[in-house]
């Protein structure tokens, strides 16, 4: 079996990458140099794998806070480029079975237990990248904190797997949709660290009455509303552990 792209040309070295890096729900995924590929398994659905679209525009864009991605691949027993091309020929065809994209280097950072100021400036790229897609028909999905990598330079997004275009949604509906996911990141990072149920609780009940999705609007910003939440303490873990 072999991966190929969408011209009919193999993925090159898929022997080297071979250092095992991490396993979700619907793949796992090996890293060569500063590259990652990442394989669905079999059994993932089709639908819960990157859809082409989505592939093709992300690829395309140039923000920092979204993993940057190279190529989409379809697993065949095929090895002749010409047979290849005339069977994918047709876009419908070809299925994403594995892509590659960029390897990100994680540092012990934790964004809830270090200064505010590295969250702030993450969130505040994430919040231009989720305008940016609201606006061009995109919903998020899937935002948490186990979708994060936190680097040097800031909080990168992965596995946009669940990300889709939505034509029939207006942009003002999308704009609200995609802030209310920027606002259950902040919820998820802080609940990575719940040291006991009574804690949670307050996690909880400080996500209710300081994120009421009600008063989400398509001109909220969201960031500026955490720096408001974030204005008297030093870290963002101090605002339920004060």
């Amino acid at each position: 079996m072999y991966y190929i792209d969408r011209k009919g040309y193999k993925l090159k070295n898929e022997e080297k990458f071979s250092e095992y890096i991490d396993k979700g729900t619907c793949g796992e995924i090996y890293k060569y140099g500063d590259m990652i590929l990442k394989k669905y398994f079999l059994s993932t659905e089709h639908f819960i794998r990157i859809k082409k679209d989505i592939f093709d525009f992300l690829k395309n864009t140039d923000y920092s806070c979204i993993i940057k991605l190279y190529n989409a691949y379809m697993k065949t027993n095929y090895s002749g480029k010409s047979k290849l091309l005339f069977r994918i020929n047709n876009y419908s065809k070809f299925t994403i079975d594995a892509y590659t994209a960029k390897f990100y280097e994680k540092f012990d950072i934790d964004p809830v237990f270090i200064s505010k100021e590295y969250l702030l400036e993450s969130f505040y790229k994430i919040e231009s990248f989720f305008n940016f897609l609201s606006k061009n028909k995109i919903r998020v999905y899937d935002i948490k904190r186990g979708n994060t990598i936190f680097t040097e330079s800031g909080i990168v997004l992965i596995d946009p797997d669940l990300y889709e275009f939505i034509y029939e949604s207006s942009v003002e509906k999308l704009l609200i949709r995609n802030k209310l996911s920027l606002n259950y990141l902040f919820k998820s990072l802080l609940l990575e660290h719940c040291s006991s149920e009574y804690e949670c609780d307050r996690i909880d009940r400080f996500y209710a009455d300081n994120f009421n999705p009600n008063t989400i609007t398509a001109s909220t910003e969201v960031t500026s509303n955490i720096t408001k939440i974030l204005k008297n303490v030093k870290k963002p873990i101090d605002i339920v552990r004060k």
